[in-house]
Order: C-alpha cells, then sequence, then structure tokens
C-alpha cells in the first residue's frame, strides 16, 4: 500500500510509544473493504506497523484473512476505533514467496469502525497481503437491551433475533402477565455455549437452562413450558465464557385440549385394518398432538402415533386417544372385533336315536359361543335357531327322507350383548 513518508513514520510512531501515545500512525490508515478481495502491503522498516480501517455497516460476524509472503514473521491484530482493544492479535510465522502462510480469524462485532494492524515481528520485513469479509447479522432486537431497566418488551408470538457482539455480550427482554398463563418458549442458539434464563420482578432467577453446542450451522434448540402467575418477568441471554453469536427467541400463549372427538369403524371383523381419526378442541389448542394406545392387545393393537388398528381376534378392545400437550384431556371408545365367518359346519348322525344328528360348527379362538340353524328350506324360513357354548348341538327327531339345511355363526359378548359373525356357507344332508 502506498503509504506517506514510511521513514518519518516509523520514527514518529518510535517518539509516540516512548510517550505512551497509543493512537499512532492514524494518518497513514487505508480502508479495507469488506468485499473478501487481496490488499497487498508491505512492511519496510523494522518496527513500523500498517493500519487498516474497516467499517461495518450494521452489527455482524467480521473475518480477517492474513497471509505473509516475503515477511518472514508478521503478526495481524483487530483492534477497536480507539484502540483501546484488541480483539485478536496472532502471529503467522516463516513465510516466504516460494511459502507464503496464511490465518483467518473472525468476531461478532458490533457496527462501527474497526483497526486492522499488521507488523513484522522483531526484525521482519516483506510484503504480506490481507482481506475482510463481513456477513451481518440481521438481528431485530433494540439497543441498548443490556441491563433489566433498559430490557426490551417482548409481546407474544413476536420472534426476536438477537446478537451477542465481543462488545455487548448480555440482553434483556420484559414482559407482564395481566392474569396467570402457561408460556411455551422457544429458545435457538447459534452461539457456541449460552443462557436461557426467566427472572421474576423481584431479580430472582426461577429458571436457567445451559444451551450447548450451538453453530452457525447447526444451532441448537430449547423449548420450556411455564405457568406463571400475573407480574413482570425478564428474559436474559447471556454467553458462556466468551461466546458470541446470534440466536432467536420467542413465546406464545399456551391453549391446552379440554376434549377429543374420535371418529373411525368401531366394529370389524377379526383380521382387518381400520384407521382412527381423532380431533381436539378448542381447535385452537396449541399442541394437537394425540397418542394411541390399546388395552387388549390380543384382540387390536393400534399405532400410536397414526391410529390404525390392527384388529387380531374377537373381543373388545378400549382404545386411549391422549392429548401430549399435557393437560390430561383423552378419551376412550371401545372397538368390537366380531368373529371371521364360520367354516362350513360338520354334521352327524346320531345313532342313538331315530333321525337325530349332531351339528358340529368349526372351532375359532376367542369366541364365546356360536348360534346354529337348520331350516328344511333352503333360505331358512321357519328354521330352528340354537345357541351352543361347546361348539355342537344335537336336533330333534327329523322328519325321515326329507332334506335339510344348516348353517352356524359364532359370536362374542359386548357387555351382555352378543356381537355376531358373518353366516358360514350352507350345508346339507338328508335325514334317513
Amino acid at each position: 500500500m502506498k503509504k506517506l513518508g514510511k521513514g518519518l513514520l516509523s520514527l514518529a510512531f518510535a517518539i509516540l510509544v516512548l510517550f505512551g501515545v497509543q493512537d499512532v500512525a492514524r494518518a497513514g490508515e487505508a480502508v479495507l473493504y469488506t468485499n473478501d478481495n487481496w490488499v497487498s502491503g508491505s512492511i519496510d522498516v523494522e518496527g513500523e506497523a500498517d493500519f487498516y480501517t474497516v467499517n461495518l455497516p450494521s452489527a455482524g460476524y467480521l473475518s480477517v484473512t492474513y497471509q505473509g509472503w516475503s515477511i518472514g514473521d508478521g503478526y495481524c491484530s483487530l483492534l477497536s476505533e480507539d484502540m483501546a482493544s484488541r480483539y485478536w492479535r496472532y502471529e503467522v510465522y516463516t513465510s516466504s514467496d516460494i511459502n507464503p502462510k496464511t490465518r483467518s480469524e473472525g468476531r461478532w462485532l458490533e457496527a462501527g469502525a474497526y483497526i486492522v494492524k499488521v507488523e513484522g515481528d522483531r526484525r521482519c520485513t516483506g510484503t504480506y497481503k490481507v482481506k475482510a469479509k463481513f456477513t451481518p447479522a440481521k438481528n431485530n432486537e433494540k439497543e441498548p437491551n443490556n441491563t433489566f431497566n433498559a430490557a426490551m418488551k417482548l409481546g407474544a408470538n413476536q420472534l426476536v433475533t438477537g446478537l451477542l457482539s465481543e462488545d455487548d455480550n448480555t440482553d434483556f427482554y420484559t414482559f407482564t402477565l395481566s392474569q396467570k398463563k402457561t408460556l411455551l418458549f422457544s429458545y435457538l442458539g447459534y452461539i457456541r455455549d449460552s443462557y436461557f434464563e426467566i427472572w421474576d420482578e423481584n431479580y430472582i432467577s426461577i429458571y436457567r437452562k445451559d444451551v450447548y453446542y450451538g453453530s452457525e450451522t447447526s444451532p441448537k434448540s430449547h423449548v420450556y413450558e411455564v405457568t406463571l402467575n400475573p407480574g413482570t418477568y425478564f428474559v436474559k441471554i447471556t454467553p458462556y465464557g466468551g461466546n458470541t453469536g446470534r440466536y432467536s427467541l420467542k413465546y406464545i400463549n399456551v391453549i391446552k385440549v379440554s376434549g377429543i372427538k374420535v371418529s373411525g369403524n368401531k366394529q370389524v371383523v377379526a383380521g382387518k385394518k381400520f384407521k382412527l381419526s381423532a380431533s381436539v378442541s378448542p381447535s385452537s389448542a396449541t399442541n394437537k398432538a394425540v397418542s394411541y394406545s390399546t388395552d387388549n392387545s390380543s384382540v387390536a393393537t393400534v399405532d400410536a402415533n397414526t391410529g390404525v388398528v390392527t384388529t387380531c381376534n374377537p373381543g373388545t378392545a378400549h382404545i386411549r386417544v391422549s392429548a401430549l400437550d399435557g393437560g390430561g384431556a383423552s378419551k376412550s371408545v371401545t372397538v368390537v372385533v366380531k368373529p371371521k365367518k364360520d367354516g362350513r359346519p360338520n354334521v352327524y348322525k346320531s345313532y342313538s336315536y331315530t333321525r337325530k344328528y349332531q351339528i358340529s360348527c368349526k372351532y375359532q379362538s376367542y369366541v364365546y359361543g356360536h348360534q346354529v340353524q337348520y331350516s328344511t328350506d333352503k333360505k331358512f324360513r321357519n328354521a330352528t335357531t340354537k345357541t351352543t357354548t361347546n361348539g355342537s348341538i344335537y336336533t330333534k327327531s327329523l322328519k325321515a327322507k326329507k332334506k335339510y339345511y344348516v348353517r352356524t355363526r359364532s359370536y362374542i359378548l359386548n357387555g351382555k350383548k352378543k356381537v355376531y359373525g358373518a353366516w358360514s356357507s350352507t350345508a346339507s344332508f338328508t335325514a334317513k
């Protein structure tokens, strides 16, 4: 870079240092733009330093890359505009024109002017390159908000993007409740490690959470639900150690589920699948998610997330639908699983009695009993109907040489009520 009288400037530098003046060589500063383009410079005299002004239009992340060439060993520093604060100073060793060495550093900073200082180590002189890049934070917090008294007002459903920077590493927010409410806070930390806190109006901390291992590419989320009495409260965001970075903050008023309505088939044949659907009230409930469970998995199982019911065996099962918002709302429905269609019955001649027959039903697991019909009419008009729990019945003496038709169906009990499966296919025989 061009410098006005480098020898004289170095002499002036030595004199100012001797008298303890820190703001040196400002007349020799150049502007380092944040366009990520290299600027070439050189240290020509031992003890000399180059200064560049970097202007940040808003808060954001400034990274500076230094590349040593013939300078050998060099230092790159970032300072505040008044040079009272130093954000970093690093050394790059043994660079050369055939083996340049590169290093980058970055910090989250507030808007304003900053100074990049480049100098050689001891007697080192020579050439180097330097460049800067800036990424705005796009934070919408209202500064100053770094004390309880200056806390920014935060309303329900208001999303705030904040920044903890090198010079402003504590943020406060405040809200007031006129009545008892349940609130749900969402904090997303892009900061390496940070703390989310809630304080009451007496300046007593009532909640603190460490949110670790956040980054710009993998932010860490923390969700916290709390019921608070009327009063004024504060949210405090601070870093762990010297960590800096962005975060987002929001809270909403929680509306709990008060009722659940369940729709879908309540009576099906064993072996079938169907889906139960749940709707919650009020419709404005914050968390509408529900889960499903069964009290009798031998009869019916249910997918906890989807409500798909798989029936296994005849019987009854109670499917409970529960709200997941912690309010305790639930609804239970009874699923009745009917027996499958009976197989064709068997008919046996009873030789102990004239024209008397035994009718046996096909066995099904988990059924309570069977209903048997026989008739001389193919459509079972004027049929004789009998119920059995052991799977077979004996007919009365039938009319000789008359053709009879037989069918059966299984049933279960839903309370005291019989629930039947489908009729079997028809068997027939001629009484002897």
